[in-house]
């Protein structure tokens, strides 16, 4: 091989490996979300029935008599944690519900959380179910199944001390756990029981968000239970096509 052609070989190679490395992928430098939490504001985002009618105010005393034996608490600690209470009779395709909207406050942390529970049952929309209650009638306490079919309500951790000083701590500690920066707080919610069974049910979160790559369609979805602190976040699609 001459001289020139080996010079021209070593300049083709480099080329081709400057080539290579400029077409390689920048690496990705998560950023850090702020820890602001406007959802929290201590205020019902809903409609308060000021003036409920005879009924509704027969099955909200029900509903709150349920509820503090459901999560063992008495009425003074029921009128310090629960706030802008709201109850409605709610028609629909197999009879009528009651809604009970509220608030649960405990130090920074608010939660609107909502129940409900049937209190009459269409004749002829529940017919094929083995229900034993009477159909067509609104129902007397002692009537209400322990749990019906169509029934939204479970355990609530009504007190539990919580483990962060705010949301904002919360929200740090999530991102430090789960070493994605990128967490933005979302919501406070109850976790429902329903929902991923493992996890303790009717203890406080706080749910985040956050996108890695948005061109690769990267984000993480995580949470962070307001009591024990566990963290967890999980890498998914930003959308599914």
């Amino acid at each position: 091989m001459s001289i020139n052609r080996f010079i021209a070989f070593v300049f083709l190679i480099g080329v081709c490996g400057c080539q290579r490395q400029a077409t390689q992928p920048a690496p990705i430098v998560l950023k850090d979300a702020p820890c602001d939490c406007p959802f929290i504001t201590g205020q019902p985002t809903y409609t308060i029935n000021q003036t409920p009618d005879s009924l509704t105010q027969y099955y909200l005393a029900i509903w709150k008599r349920k509820f503090m034996q459901r999560n063992g608490i008495d009425d003074a600690r029921f009128e310090a944690t629960i706030k802008y209470v709201s109850g409605s009779l709610q028609t629909w395709l197999q009879g009528v519900s009651f809604r009970v909207d509220f608030m649960y406050q405990l130090d920074w942390l608010s939660i609107r959380h909502s129940e409900q529970f049937q209190v009459y049952y269409d004749p002829e929309a529940t017919k094929a179910y083995a229900i034993d209650v009477p159909r067509g009638i609104y129902l007397a306490e002692a009537q209400i199944p322990s749990r019906g079919l169509w029934d939204n309500y479970q355990p609530l951790q009504i007190g539990a001390k919580l483990a962060f000083a705010s949301c904002a701590d919360a929200c740090q500690a999530l991102k430090i756990k789960t070493k994605f920066p990128v967490l933005k707080p979302g919501e406070v919610l109850f976790y429902p029981s329903l929902q991923l069974p493992a996890l303790p049910a009717g203890e406080p979160y706080l749910f985040s968000g956050g996108t890695i790559d948005s061109t690769a369609n990267r984000c993480v979805f995580g949470r962070i239970n307001l009591v024990t602190g566990e963290a967890q976040a999980t890498e998914e699609p930003c959308w599914i096509n």
